[in-house]
């Protein structure tokens, strides 16, 4: 149980590209384009948390979420009120940093698979 919640952050990207089609001018201004995230998954009350999607079913872990991070320091805030901005977008590739660990959100912890989701949605003004 311990070792679950001392769990670092692993890095992963997704990637967003904007690429121009055959018509049209395609221009980004850094302060253009933002995101929020939107949890699918229910969140633990009072926490960050994401809820385990599988915890019901036979190869479910037993409450054992997913806590999520931009920076890998500080836990995502979720909901339209807190957006994130990118980093010097351009037309191509853009990357939403994003970092995951594990977390525990009850006493009746059990191993097996974690499925917890979340939407990005991102804003262009």
């Amino acid at each position: 149980l311990s070792r679950i919640n001392n769990e670092n952050y692993q890095f992963h990207h997704i990637r967003f590209d904007c690429i121009q089609g055959e018509q049209g001018e395609l221009v980004f201004e850094p302060s253009d384009v933002e995101y929020y995230f939107e949890p699918v998954t229910i969140q633990e009350s009072g926490t960050s948390i994401l809820k385990n999607e599988l915890e019901n079913s036979e190869d479910g872990a037993g409450q054992v979420g997913f806590q999520l991070s931009n920076d890998g320091t500080n836990e995502i805030q979720y909901g339209k009120s807190n957006y994130y901005s990118f980093q010097h977008p351009h037309e191509g590739s853009n990357q939403i940093p994003l970092f995951i660990r594990p977390r525990t959100y009850g006493n009746n912890v059990s191993s097996g698979q974690i499925m917890s989701r979340v939407k990005i949605v991102v804003m262009y003004n």
